[in-house]
């Protein structure tokens, strides 16, 4: 009988989205996405453009009750990813709220944040961060829609 052998990036994109399997589609990356980022050269420097649209109520993929509205939650997200991405390498080229659309569609977003990575390895480091992964219920929740574009640099 053949062994069965596997790769371990893919070992480790399996358990990434094994942790993160209760969080609604759309709100993490793809089998495909993480396949795309490991692709990526190590010596690849990353950064994450996100934007985001808060729920008027947060809504836990969990069913619990809460009476906090998208930007609350949010809140409870960010007091714990901040450290977590310091942690993986990276660090926050920005947040803002958006001051408008120059080009394109108008979508409303009421935050933009940019965030950078020495390497592709940082992405994957964040994720399996078990803080960070602990706290990604409140993004989940805080989130009506975003819009998460990779950029090597």
């Amino acid at each position: 009988m053949p062994s069965q052998i596997t790769h371990p990036v893919e070992d480790r994109i399996a358990r990434i989205m094994t942790a993160y399997a209760e969080h609604p589609e759309g709100s993490v990356p793809t089998k495909a996405q993480w396949d795309m980022l490991a692709g990526l050269p190590d010596t690849a420097t990353v950064a994450l453009i996100n934007h985001f649209r808060f729920r008027e109520r947060a809504v836990y993929p969990d069913g619990r009750a809460t009476e906090l509205n998208g930007h609350e939650a949010f809140g409870l997200y960010t007091a714990v990813s901040g450290d977590a991405l310091t942690r993986a390498g990276g660090h926050f080229l920005m947040m803002s709220l958006p001051a408008g659309t120059l080009i394109g569609d108008d979508a409303q977003w009421d935050l933009v944040a940019i965030g950078q990575y020495q390497n592709p390895q940082g992405i994957f480091a964040i994720f399996e961060d078990p803080e960070y992964r602990d706290c990604f219920i409140h993004r989940t929740a805080a989130l009506a829609a975003q819009r998460v574009s990779l950029c090597t640099m």
